[in-house]
């Protein structure tokens, strides 16, 4: 006789069940992991981006969120070059305002927050130094396990950016 009896794949299809039962949870914390990663990585990529075009240009370049409250950036972002100098304003076209590059909104159930200095803007200014009031610039990236899982990006006050965890229990940086 060949082949399998009934009671050999009932066995078969509950250790197969077991297993896919331990193994789900792992790969949606992995799935997680890895959009909190990309998220981080796009955020780190565009303020470099935008510090790299300030020292190349020789002038003001800002990142300004689209939309959201305050300190939420996940609606996206854009980075322009500031023709005036000031920084920290809002996208000027008409005053001759250079858009550079528009980033899309973060996928579904990620948070981007920045603290008081990274509010609403953030500049560079021509030799790649931050524009923010002689103060570093922090930003959060999170999703629905909170900040223990989540990503930070630091900016100095030099420009350099580092990539990090989240050192606290709060998905907002302080």
């Amino acid at each position: 006789m060949k082949g399998f009896t009934v009671i050999e794949l009932m066995i078969v299809l509950v250790i197969a069940g077991i297993l896919v039962t331990l193994g789900v949870p792992a790969m949606t914390n992995m799935i997680k992991d890895n959009r909190i990663s990309a998220e981080t990585n796009r955020l780190a990529t565009s303020i470099r981006f935008a510090r790299s075009e300030a020292i190349k240009r020789n002038q003001v370049v800002s990142i300004a969120k689209v939309s959201g409250s305050d300190k939420e950036w996940e609606a996206g972002w854009e980075i322009y070059v500031d023709v005036s100098g000031d920084g920290n304003q809002a996208i000027d076209i008409e005053g001759g305002d250079i858009l550079l590059r528009q980033e899309s909104e973060a996928p579904t159930g990620l948070e981007v927050r920045s603290d008081d200095n990274g509010n609403r803007w953030l500049s560079y200014n021509s030799d790649g130094t931050l524009n923010e009031g002689g103060e570093a610039a922090e930003y959060f990236i999170c999703d629905d396990r909170g900040a223990p899982e989540g990503a930070a990006v630091s900016i100095s006050v030099t420009g350099r950016i580092n990539v990090g965890a989240i050192n606290g229990d709060s998905c907002t940086p302080p």
